[in-house]
This record gives structure tokens, sequence and C-alpha cells, in this order.
């Protein structure tokens, strides 16, 4: 005898990059088991393999997840995890002068991504007839990064370069060439060409969430910027 099956809600949410009405369900226990399992690995192309996957179930296959920029895929998940588990998560904390160890709830419900004061422009001029056109960091871009990479100069340059969309100049938009012909591009650049590229990343919307808390062993007030999924759930466990 079939047993009886649980009806499972529906929300709607908003993508921040676009905004977009996206309807979604919370995970299941067993997508639930495959997370964890992937957490526990410790392999991060895993974990990004599996919260596609999450993500696609629970939006009913609709979102083209692999190219959603990350911040989306952030927030995406955000919002899974307060209809699937809860609208909390407890913080463990230290006061930066003493030490002090301090746990305290968050409310994930007030946590939302933060884009610049200014609208950011995908086109970049390098010079009177040079420019590149921009796009954001996906979840695709990021399957191979292992811990630690985000510091790696090989690491920024390679993103660097795949978030290049096209190169442009007076007379000809380009957008068919090799990584070698785009990393020679990149190499050639003066350095205050560089640093407008560089500062597009450094402007890019993000999930984060400053914290405020004063320490009850020598009050003294602490605050913190959260950001990224890591800064709000840790490793190895997102639930």
């Amino acid at each position: 005898m079939a047993l009886p099956k649980i009806a499972t809600p529906t929300y709607e949410m908003t993508l921040p990059s676009t905004s977009e009405k996206v309807s979604y369900r919370p995970f299941l226990v067993k997508e639930e088991k495959l997370l964890l399992m992937a957490m526990e690995s410790g392999k991060q192309k895993e974990v990004i393999r599996t919260v596609k996957n999450l993500i696609q179930n629970c939006t009913d296959g609709k979102l083209k997840v692999d190219t959603l920029p990350m911040f989306d895929v952030e927030y995406l998940f955000l919002q899974l995890r307060i209809k699937s588990v809860e609208d909390t998560v407890e913080l463990n904390l230290k006061c930066e002068k003493c030490g002090e160890p301090v746990k305290m709830k968050l409310d994930l419900k007030k946590v939302g991504v933060v884009f610049p004061k200014e609208k950011v422009d995908f086109n970049i001029s390098l010079t009177s007839d040079i420019g590149i056109k921009m796009k954001y960091p996906t979840l695709d871009m990021m399957s191979e990064m292992k811990p630690g990479d985000e510091s790696k100069p090989e690491f920024i340059f390679d993103t660097i370069s795949k978030c290049i969309e096209s190169v442009y100049d007076g007379e000809q938009v380009y957008n068919d060439f090799t990584k070698k012909e785009l990393d020679e591009f990149i190499d050639s650049l003066p350095q205050e060409h560089f640093k407008k590229v560089t500062e597009f990343f450094e402007s890019m919307p993000k999930l984060k969430h400053d914290i405020e808390w004063t320490c009850p062993k020598d009050g003294h007030k602490n605050k913190i910027e959260l950001s990224g999924l890591n800064d709000f759930f840790g490793s190895p466990s997102l639930t």
C-alpha cells in the first residue's frame, strides 16, 4: 500500500540581478542529505554541483543556474534554506579585542544582496576608442575553485578573463578570441587601465550583512561584515 504524500508548498522570490519573479519550493529530506554529504566531502566541485542541482530541482528546472551571477545563486540558496530549515542561524563570534567567544542568532530574513550606490556599467572604456564589456562571475566559472584560490593571482586573472564578454574599438566588436589572445590582451594593459577592470569586481553586488555587538566581558563594540554563504553558515554544514 502506497503511503500518503505531504504536499509541498511553493513560494516566490525576486532575482536580485534581473528582478525576475521565481517560484520555488523548500528542499526535501533526500535533497538535504545529498547537500550534507557534499559538504562533508570537502570537495568544492561536488558542493557546487549539488547546490546547482538543488536549486534546479526546487525551481522546477526553469532557471539556467550555471549562468546566474554568484550573488543570485547565494541569494537563491539563502531563501531555500529559510523555507526549508529555519529563518535564523547561530553564529559563533569572537571579540576582536579580548577574544571572548559570543554566540548570536542572526535573522536571515534581514540578509540581502547589496548593490553599489551607482549603477553598474558593464562597458569599461580603456582609451578613447578601445573598451571591454564585462559580465559577472557565474556558478559555472566557480566550479573549479578550491579553498584559498580566491587569493591566488592565477585564479584572479583567470576569473577576470572569463568575465570579459567582448573587446571593442571604434570599428569592431571582438568576441571570438581565444583564451591565449585574451590573456595576452590583459597582460598588455597598463596598470591604470587594469585598475578599471579590478574596480568592476570590487563594486559588484554581493550577499552581505553587517553585525554590531558589544562584548559582554570588556564592553568593546565590535562590527563585522558577513559576505557569502560560508560566512553565514560556515563549513562543513550549510544547514
